[in-house]
């Protein structure tokens, strides 16, 4: 029998095999999305920003499986225990305190398994201990998965995908406690700000909604194997440079400071009646106390110390005018 040679393709018939392969329209992807997005999609998003890094922590999981490990640990603990007062009978002439002339085999085989145990349970510990370092996720960056999902429907396996839904999501990386950054951000209207806002297709491989009219669907924006899209409808997901927010955090937090200084300084220019001025006194105080509890990652004791600080400012500015 003679066998069949396949026919050879030039590279240029290669390279347009290929290109048709990886090529493909809006159409098809929002057709089957799971074939044309999926979690090289998802993994391309998730990975775009510190903030989409979000990875269950499994803590009940986890401390089950600890647990078992302990008790394994534990258990040869108690092994060796009764090797080692077996050794100590008056009928055995065994040397004890030596592991390398003639040590007891049954010894030395539980010593093994207590070390390979002891290793595999102290490098599992450390793991989780470092992955728990991360900080929790809010209620704001899991929404950010959800709109993902919600813009690409069926990318991802239905029970895949349920995991955004559960409490123990951590970010890998810790971020800076910013309060007054979570705040902006979780504000609705100062997200849609255009002054700060940069486009997505700046920032990453975007494709708009085609049925979007002000967005124009050419042949050049059609994606690629080399720039995977994740479908993106225009205003459920926006992209800003984190630089850009974190100055607009510092801003509105020096801001605030300014107020709650120079605030009360020139009131008390205006007001004469000492009631009346101790009662402005009592106000900012109160108010800068509420600012700096909110702000402050440490635990709450510690505002006391700025607080009674600006007291005294304020009430040596007080007792001088």
């Amino acid at each position: 029998m003679s066998a069949t040679t396949p026919e050879s393709s030039t590279p240029q018939q290669q390279g347009e095999d290929q290109e048709a392969a990886h090529t493909f329209d809006y159409q098809q992807m929002r057709d089957d999305p799971g074939k044309y997005v999926g979690y090289r999609g998802y993994g391309y998003f998730v990975s775009s920003t510190d903030d989409f890094g979000q990875y269950r922590s499994f803590d009940a999981l986890n401390a089950t499986v600890m647990l078992r490990q302990q008790a394994e640990i534990a258990k040869i603990e108690q092994d060796l225990e009764t090797r080692e007062r077996q050794l100590r009978s008056p009928d055995r002439a065994v040397h004890n305190g030596t592991f390398l002339k003639n040590p007891d085999e049954e010894r030395m085989r539980l010593l093994d398994e207590a070390q390979a145990k002891l290793e595999q349970y102290y490098r599992y510990t450390h793991s989780y201990v470092q992955f728990k370092q991360g900080t929790s996720t809010t209620e704001r960056e899991r929404d950010n998965l959800k709109r993902w999902h919600g813009c690409n429907k069926n990318a991802i396996d239905q029970d895949e995908k349920k995991y955004i839904h559960k409490e123990d999501l951590h970010r890998i990386l810790p971020k800076a406690i910013d309060p007054v950054r979570d705040i902006l951000l979780g504000w609705k209207y100062f997200r849609k700000l255009p002054f700060w806002k940069s486009p997505a297709k700046e920032e990453l491989p975007y494709f708009a909604d085609p049925d979007n009219e002000t967005v124009a669907s050419t042949e050049d924006e059609l994606p690629i194997e080399n720039q995977l899209p994740y479908y993106i409808s225009p205003g459920r997901v926006t992209v800003a440079p984190t630089e850009k927010v974190d100055r607009m955090a510092k801003l509105v937090t020096a801001t605030m400071g300014m107020v709650l200084i120079l605030g009360p300084i020139w009131t008390l220019a205006y007001i004469t009646e000492l009631h009346f001025r101790l009662l402005v006194v009592s106000i900012a105080i109160s108010a800068f106390a509420y600012f700096l509890a909110h702000l402050h990652p440490e635990p709450s004791y510690d505002v006391f110390p700025p607080t009674g600080g600006y007291a005294a400012v304020l009430m040596v500015y007080l007792s001088a005018t």
